[in-house]
């Protein structure tokens, strides 16, 4: 994996000369990183007249660590529906946790949320999955930020078990792929 780096130091400059010697004196570095110095329109920028540059040295995480690459459940799913499903649902869902279920069984999914007063909502959807059943619980506003991104007609939901994190991918794009942690519920 290539490393990147982000370059961000704070500093209070405090007027225009200072300003050059420091930019002077950080280019070379930034430069021996293999970058260059971000400047916005040309100058850097000012705040109440005095001048503020932010730079730290930080190496990007690895996140191909959390992406699942042993999922052995596929569940294909209409977007549209789902979206609906989970926003019907979602209603009665916890305020606090926002939680759902869904019960992945042969060829449906059943949806449902529940909150402390004791209101229950649920619905059932087609979906193209055979293999064992498995509940997995979701906070529902992830989900529902994935699915609004998503394209197309049809998404694919990878699953391990029901602790493991899910790989939401649009159905045929290999270029976007959505990693959702799953929630004790």
């Amino acid at each position: 994996m290539k490393k990147g780096y982000w370059i961000s130091l704070y500093l209070k400059i405090g007027n225009q000369e200072n300003l050059k010697k420091y930019a002077d004196t950080i280019t070379p570095i930034v430069k021996s990183y293999g970058g260059k110095p971000l400047v916005r329109g040309g100058k850097y920028q000012t705040f109440d007249g005095d001048n503020f540059i932010r730079t730290v040295v930080w190496e990007f995480p690895s996140y191909e660590k959390v992406i699942p690459s042993d999922c052995d459940k596929t569940v294909k799913i209409s977007v549209k529906d789902l979206k609906e499903s989970l926003s019907r649902v979602s209603i009665l869902s916890n305020d606090r946790f926002r939680g759902v279920r869904l019960l992945f069984e042969s060829n449906t999914v059943k949806i449902s949320a529940h909150n402390p007063e004791k209101e229950e909502a649920q619905e059932e959807l087609d979906c193209l999955y055979d293999g064992p059943s498995i509940e997995v619980g979701f906070n529902v506003a992830y989900l529902l930020d994935v699915l609004n991104v998503v394209k197309t007609e049809m998404a694919e939901i990878n699953l391990k078990d029901s602790n493991s994190s899910a790989l939401l991918s649009p159905e045929n794009d290999q270029n976007s792929s959505y990693v959702i942690m799953p929630m004790r519920l």
